[in-house]
């Protein structure tokens, strides 16, 4: 979304500040309600054996509630600018080009490969590369291709700082609402710290599978948006954004974090 928010910005006078919140927000806690939102729901997924079907089930509603909740806080914190009459400009309102159309239904196509591919026993990044790459044969052009690899290499490293550390739980925590709620408040708290990316690795040694893995999914999705580089969804969106990314910090996304992951965590007992 990010290349959408700056032409807006840019080309529209849209208010950049609350979009890219939004943007960031919405793609972190909105994450956890589908198999393949999120990098970590396939890592706890697959290590400790949860079906795509069973994780939709429970968790798709306190995705959708929590993506609700926080993007409504955006939108109150953010009404100043959201309400500013935008400058009245031409609008083009000639149709898409055919390298336009082309684009769109490569995304369209690739995410549905990618909904699919959990289903099926599919990791699904490889349907989604498989159609881009034919789209791009297809296209006949040389792509330019955006390799991230800052964030990359700080995300292994910290990966391999937390598989030396060896944290271990001394005993898993209750089941009911109160150690759902010390679950995903822990984990949330690690990914916050460290990243999320990591800490599901470390995350699914220290866990079983059933309510608690839902719970480690919810803190690191949604606990790990507390911080600036607790996400990788939130690093690549500030990097995309380059000079025009707006200044966040903890402080001003810990609260969204928080009441997310509270609803999230409350639904999820909800269903169980």
């Amino acid at each position: 979304m990010l290349p959408v928010l700056l032409v807006l910005s840019r080309d529209f006078g849209a208010p950049f500040r609350p979009l890219f919140l939004g943007a960031v927000v919405v793609a972190n806690v909105a994450s956890i309600a589908v198999p393949q939102g999120n990098p970590t729901n396939l890592v706890v997924m697959g290590q400790l054996g949860l079906s795509p079907a069973a994780f939709l089930v429970h968790m798709f509603l306190p995705g959708l509630a929590a993506a609700s909740l926080c993007a409504a806080a955006v939108a109150y914190r953010e009404r100043g600018d959201l309400v500013a009459r935008l400058p009245a400009g031409a609008r083009d309102q000639q149709p898409l080009s055919r390298r336009e159309l082309h684009a769109a239904a490569t995304l369209g196509c690739a995410a549905l490969a990618a909904w699919l591919a959990p289903f099926v026993g599919l990791p699904p990044w490889w349907p989604f590369a498989g159609v881009v790459a034919g789209s791009l044969l297809l296209l006949r052009e040389r792509p330019q291709l955006f390799v991230p690899w800052r964030i990359g290499a700080q995300v292994a490293g910290l990966l391999v700082i937390t598989h030396a550390l060896g944290l271990h739980l001394p005993a898993e925590p209750a089941r009911g609402l109160p150690g759902l709620l010390l679950i995903a408040v822990g984990v949330g708290a690690a990914a916050a710290l460290a990243n999320n990316l990591p800490v599901s690795a470390a995350a699914t040694a220290l866990l079983s599978a059933g309510p608690a893995a839902y719970a480690a999914s919810i803190g690191l999705a949604v606990g790990a948006l507390a911080a600036p580089q607790g996400s990788v969804a939130t690093l690549i969106a500030t990097d995309l954004a380059g000079s025009d990314a707006p200044s966040v910090s903890a402080r001003s996304l810990a609260p969204l974090a928080v009441g997310g992951l509270v609803v999230a965590t409350l639904l999820l007992w909800s269903t169980l």
